[in-house]
Parts: structure tokens; C-alpha cells; sequence
């Protein structure tokens, strides 16, 4: 190879400010898979009329000698200088492409044409800590089947280029079979808005990715920014109910997400939760309807700084049916496009719900909607007055009173609660005739009560009321701590 490169001649003809060489076909024709020497180029644009590294021949094209280890390299470059290699290529598909490279400096980048078009997303390129000291970076072309020529543009000044190496990686992307676990850093696409991987960890692009500490251990991405997203090729074996969950964790309040598929938005905004540290964890999640076939799936970061692992796809839990012995009579799933009035209706009021409750209970929208098979209840951190005065705070509180009223049965809610220190998530049932005189003498069943729900504290109670009249009112029950957390996940309550 060093033979042949000695008798490798360049003529260079000056173009404005390039001075573009000219080298022979002969040499520089590549048959993939294979490796790619950078200084055996078929044409070059360069900045400068002279070779500064002194190495095989007299042309523009700037040639080193790393004696070290014993090879040649492109060097001394400069922003918007281009390398263009014939490559001939057996059958089209994905071809796993790496450029082993050295260069003591941050925010590198390689641009890639493919016979005068953009090929791929800008190639980040590592810090490799000298001149000397190379390391792989590494991109996948979709490539064609034939002849084609292959520009690298140098996106920044000073980088060194030794090869490139090409290895065929499939006919195409391999989309996701769902129900599945879809790793965050291992993505198809992506964008990401500031040069480098900041933490420096898995892949050699843009996009931040660092060692996580969360269980089962492996990578997570960070150090996102607003419109940055990521995205995958997902195959849906059969259309239907999805459960949607991501794998989250920020140090700030008020972040969000959103998914999008084939462009369109799915699902709705989901609010990321302050967990506390970068590498606490928590899941957010929501059902959606997915179409069968190939679909692009995106995450796209609303606001800045969150940090994510991964993302499951999972069957939509089937509601229970009626245990044996049992008659389903009534039920709601949810399933519209509005909360049904001919079974719910809305409590309004700021009375305090005779807890000295902070918040007002509305019927809006804010405060209660139903999207992607769930019915989402909201309380909100909002100056609110209506008739009972003034409030910091709001939410709301349905029931089915005179809609859905029975004396005997069995009573089942799925339901995911929130988290946060004065949270007071409830399912309980009242009489609709108060035969025996008022609270709680009449009766109370707390299906499912929570408090300050989240990290540390994952109980809910059960308790009945009853006895006389409130003061003289008793009541019993008991708690019970899920295998799973409360906050993270759907549980059955009955």
C-alpha cells in the first residue's frame, strides 16, 4: 500500500479560495465492505496551494506521518475542506461506516455527502486527547447499490483523518417489535442542539449520553434542551390499546415531553416530575392507540433538562371481568373523547369537602379530561375564585350520584395516583339516601386513600365510617404497601 501511495501524483487547479486536486481513479476506487486509507482521495477541495504535512507527494491535500503509529493521515485541515472517494458499493442497504480520527479538541464534526447530497446527520467526532491518540467515530449510510462518490467536509478546524471503514449493517433499520423495552441511547435519529456527547458515553454523535444509575444499570441520555427529540423505527404487530412509559428524572419542576408518531402527535403532554436528583428515577406514563405496521416513533423534549432511559411499550392492561358469581352492571373505561354525563357529575365548590381542603373543585377542562383511554384528574397550583371565595388552588371530585347508585356489589377503580408533599388522592363511596342521619352515621367506604405520596412513602388505606353522627362517628381499616409504586403504576382498588 505505501508503494503504491509514493507514486500517488496530484494536480491541483485553484478554484476562488480551494484549491481543488485531482487524483487518479486508478487508486482511489473502494469496494465495500472494506477500509478506506484518507489520503488515497479522488479529488479534494483545500485551502492552502502547498502540503503542509510534507508526506507522499507535492499536492494541496495536507499528508502526515504519525510515526508513532507507523501510518498516514490527513491533517492540518481547515473548516469547509472536502475529501471525495469513489466507492462502489454490492448491494444497497445500511452500511455501518467509521472514521478513525485524532484531534485534542471539542465539538469536531465530519459533514457526508453522497454524490452531491447530504448522507447522514453531521459525525460528531471525540475528543481523542492528541494528535496521535485515535479513536472511532461512526455513522450509518443508507447507500445505494453502484458507484457513487463519498465527500467528507470537515465541519471545524483541525482534525486528523486516518480511514474509513465501511461494514454492511443490514437492509434497513431494524424497527422495534412491540410490546417492548426501547433503550434511550439507542435511537435511530435524532437532534440535538449543541455539539458533542457531553457525557461522553456509548456513541460518538451529538446527543449527551452518560452512565446511569438506575436499576439494571446501562446508559441513559441527558443534558437535553427544549426541541431536542429522539426517535425509533417500531413494528406493531397488531393495532390496539398501548401502554406508553418513559423512564424519567430531572432536579427541576414543571418539565415535559411528548410522543409523536409518523409526525403526528400521540398521546398527550406528559409532566415529568422533580425526582429530586439526576439519577432518581421515576415513570410517567399513559395509554395510546398505535395502527399496526412500521411506524416512526419520537420523543421530543418540551423543556429543557431531562433525563431519560428508557421507554416501554406495553398491552394496554383488559379491564377485569366479573369475578365468578358476579354480574357486571355498570362500567366506565374511558374510551371517548369527553367524560360521559350520563355517568358522572361534578362537585363545585371551595367548601373545603369538610377537610379544610386548600383547593376549589371545578368542572374544567384543566382539572379534568379524559385522552388516550384515561381519565385525568388534575389539581393545579393557580389563583382561583368563584362563589365560595378564593382559592390557591385547584381540582376536581366527580361522582355518580343519582347515575350510577347501587345497595350491594362489588367495586373495582384501575388507577395511577400522584405524588407530592399535601396530595390527597381518593376513591370512596357515600350514600345517596342519608337514612340513618348525617356523616358518618349513614356510612363512608374509603375505597382508596393516599397521602404525600411518592419516594419513601408508597401506602394507601382502606377505612370505613360509620357509628353516629359526627362528633360520635368511629371508624376502622387498615393500610397496605403495593409490590410497585403507586405513583409509577396502574393498580386495581376495590
Amino acid at each position: 500500500m505505501d508503494q503504491q501511495l509514493s507514486n500517488h501524483v496530484a494536480k491541483g487547479v485553484l478554484l476562488g479560495s480551494l484549491l481543488t486536486a485531482l487524483a487518479s481513479p486508478a487508486w482511489s476506487l473502494s469496494r465495500l465492505p472494506g477500509t478506506v486509507q484518507a489520503e488515497i482521495y479522488h479529488s479534494a477541495d483545500d485551502t492552502t496551494p502547498w502540503n503542509e504535512g510534507g508526506a507522499l507527494n507535492g499536492g494541496a491535500v495536507d499528508i502526515g506521518w504519525d510515526r508513532y503509529n507507523r501510518l498516514h493521515y490527513v491533517g492540518w485541515v481547515h473548516r469547509g475542506e472536502r475529501l471525495r472517494y469513489q466507492i462502489q458499493v454490492p448491494r444497497a442497504g445500511l452500511w455501518r461506516t467509521r472514521f478513525r480520527v485524532s484531534t485534542p479538541h471539542e465539538g469536531r464534526t465530519l459533514i457526508l455527502r453522497l454524490d452531491g447530497r447530504s448522507a447522514a446527520s453531521p459525525v460528531a467526532l471525540p475528543r481523542t486527547g492528541g494528535w496521535y491518540a485515535w479513536q472511532n467515530a461512526e455513522t450509518l449510510l443508507d447507500l445505494p447499490a453502484g458507484t457513487h462518490t463519498l465527500e467528507i467536509e470537515f465541519g471545524a478546524d483541525e482534525i486528523n483523518l486516518d480511514q474509513i471503514s465501511f461494514s454492511f449493517a443490514g437492509t434497513s433499520l431494524q424497527a422495534i417489535a412491540v410490546p417492548a423495552r426501547i433503550q434511550a441511547e439507542d435511537y435511530h435519529a435524532w437532534r440535538d442542539t449543541t455539539p458533542g456527547n457531553t457525557g461522553g458515553a456509548h456513541r460518538y454523535d451529538d446527543v449527551d449520553i452518560e452512565e446511569t444509575g438506575d436499576e439494571g444499570g446501562g446508559f441513559n441520555v441527558g443534558w437535553t434542551d427544549t426541541g431536542e427529540w429522539l426517535s425509533w423505527q417500531i413494528n406493531v404487530p397488531k393495532a390496539g390499546q398501548y401502554a406508553l412509559a418513559a423512564r424519567v428524572a430531572t432536579i427541576h419542576p414543571g418539565r415535559r415531553l411528548h410522543f409523536e408518531l409518523d409526525g403526528q402527535w400521540l398521546g398527550s403532554t406528559l409532566n415529568v416530575p422533580n425526582t429530586g436528583n439526576w439519577q432518581s428515577w421515576s415513570t410517567i406514563s399513559q395509554n395510546v392507540s398505535l395502527p399496526a405496521g412500521n411506524h416512526t416513533m419520537k420523543v421530543v423534549f418540551d423543556t429543557p433538562e431531562i433525563n431519560l432511559n428508557y421507554i416501554d411499550i406495553l398491552a394496554a392492561a383488559t379491564p377485569p371481568g366479573a369475578p365468578s358469581g358476579w354480574k357486571l352492571v355498570w362500567q366506565d373505561e374511558f374510551d371517548g373523547a369527553r367524560i360521559d354525563p350520563n355517568k358522572w357529575e361534578f362537585e363545585v365548590n371551595g367548601k373545603g369537602g369538610g377537610n379544610n381542603e386548600l383547593q376549589y373543585y371545578t368542572s374544567r377542562r384543566e382539572n379534568a379530561f379524559v385522552s388516550d383511554g384515561t381519565l385525568k384528574i388534575v389539581a393545579r397550583r393557580e389563583n382561583y375564585s368563584g362563589p365560595d371565595g378564593y382559592r390557591n388552588y385547584t381540582s376536581a371530585r366527580m361522582r355518580t350520584k343519582h347515575k350510577g347508585d347501587w345497595l350491594y356489589g362489588r367495586f373495582e377503580v384501575r388507577a395511577r395516583l400522584p405524588g407530592g408533599q399535601g396530595l390527597w388522592p381518593a376513591i370512596w363511596m357515600l350514600p345517596t339516601d342519608w337514612k340513618y342521619g348525617g356523616w358518618a352515621a349513614s356510612g363512608e367506604i374509603d375505597i382508596m386513600e393516599a397521602v404525600n405520596a411518592g419516594p419513601g412513602n408508597n401506602k394507601v388505606y382502606g377505612t370505613l365510617h360509620y357509628g353516629g353522627s359526627w362528633p360520635r362517628n368511629v371508624h376502622t381499616g387498615k393500610s397496605y404497601t403495593p409490590a410497585t409504586s403507586i405513583t409509577d403504576n396502574f393498580h386495581v382498588y376495590a
